[in-house]
């Protein structure tokens, strides 16, 4: 459990400023796929970040 929640910390601490620098996602999509992984629910994590990046994607087209 403990090393769950490092990982996600760490997770949300390495994406935050990559995000925020590269732009990619605003930090309300980083913090909330952060904070669902903390409480252990990965997939819906990578379900939301997945569905933000499809977004950011059609709206580029």
């Amino acid at each position: 459990m403990w090393r769950r929640r490092k990982e996600a910390a760490s997770a949300e601490l390495s994406a935050a400023p990559y995000s925020a620098h590269h732009k990619l996602y605003s930090e309300a999509v980083v913090s909330s796929a952060a904070a669902l992984a903390e409480v252990g629910r990965f997939r819906e994590a990578v379900e939301y970040v997945q569905r933000a990046a499809r977004a950011l994607y059609e709206v580029a087209r």
